[in-house]
């Protein structure tokens, strides 16, 4: 699992089940007889990550605030997920699950935001969603020297939306 996140995280989605077999020091085969393709091996890689997440965001004082740093310091991780779960319509059912835990963790962290004062009334689940994906997307694709940079800038751009009253 850690050989696959790490190759998700450096390579994407798309990232061929040969290379992450190598790195995990086992045959393509072993790989296969667990999961029945690259996606499945995604979303069990991430599911893991999505439960942490959950906690962290349920305990915390502002859960958009989490989220968003979260997202921030685990760029490739993220956007390797979103692109997994945006890029297949028929997705297989571990992967559909993780998609419903994703949009059940959008749907909680703006409840909590707006419940707590932290977030404006006007700010919907679907504005949060794209901001999540357009951030991660960016923030991964983004060389590592200039990463932090423009994380704060695209911050101060999402979260004038989403933290102003």
């Amino acid at each position: 699992m850690d050989a696959a996140r790490a190759e998700f995280a450096l390579h994407g989605s798309t990232v061929p089940l040969s290379r992450i077999a190598k790195r995990a020091g086992v045959g393509q085969g072993s790989l296969y007889r667990h999961f029945p393709g690259r996606t499945a091996l995604a979303a069990a890689v991430f599911r893991e990550d999505v439960e942490n997440l959950c906690k962290q965001v349920e305990a915390a004082e502002n859960p958009y605030t989490t989220l968003m740093n979260t997202i921030q310091e685990r760029a490739p991780e993220a956007a390797a997920l979103i692109d997994l779960l945006t890029a297949e319509e028929d997705l297989p059912d571990q992967a559909e699950a993780l998609r419903s835990d994703l949009e059940g963790l959008v749907r909680e962290v703006r409840r909590a935001s707006v419940a707590a004062g932290h977030m404006p009334q006007r700010a919907t689940e679907e504005e949060l969603a794209a901001a999540i994906r357009m951030f991660a997307l960016t923030l991964a694709h983004t060389a590592e020297s200039t990463r932090q940079n423009t994380a704060l800038r695209a911050r101060r751009i999402i979260d004038s939306w989403f933290q102003s009253s």
